[in-house]
């Protein structure tokens, strides 16, 4: 679901991909470098002054507007993209394609009310929540390896 996406921004302003459901990273390329460009509240479009060089990025509607530049420059998106819809015009997607019995567990979850099979809840939840954990897991050692997990909080002596 992580898709990067990599363009040129033209006045300062990008329309976001339609299967965007979160900004990760925003990077634009300055001097020939790309740097991370940091979201800013909604109020920095007031203050912004054109400083050369973009200081950040504020999300409006479905547009990204580049705060301190207002030309064209390059950029690196990296967003988590919606799941595709199952409809007449898409018959399968990416997830349904991987992990059919989540939209199987997930649908008689849904269901359990309507037929009157409350005791079952608990079990095609348990089935659910163990797949979804399982893609998870699966997707955080793609992405991390496997490093160990910080650890927070301090230890007492026993």
């Amino acid at each position: 679901m992580q898709v990067t996406v990599t363009g040129t921004i033209t006045d300062g302003v990008l329309s976001m991909p339609a299967d965007c459901r979160e900004v990760q990273s925003f990077r634009a390329s300055i001097g020939g470098r790309y740097h991370e460009l940091s979201p800013l509240p909604p109020n920095a479009l007031q203050d912004a002054d054109v400083t050369g060089y973009p200081i950040g990025y504020v999300v409006v509607n479905s547009n990204i507007q580049l705060i301190g530049y207002n030309g064209d420059i390059d950029y690196a998106l990296t967003y988590w993209q919606s799941i595709p819809a199952l409809s007449d015009s898409v018959t399968q997607n990416w997830l349904i394609l991987r992990e059919p019995s989540l939209y199987l567990y997930g649908a008689l979850c849904e269901s359990a009310p309507f037929l009157k099979e409350d005791q079952r809840l608990l079990t095609w939840g348990t089935f659910y929540s163990s797949i979804r954990d399982g893609m998870k897991a699966e997707d955080d050692r793609a992405r991390y390896g496997n490093a160990p997990a910080m650890q927070s909080g301090l230890r007492c002596a026993p």
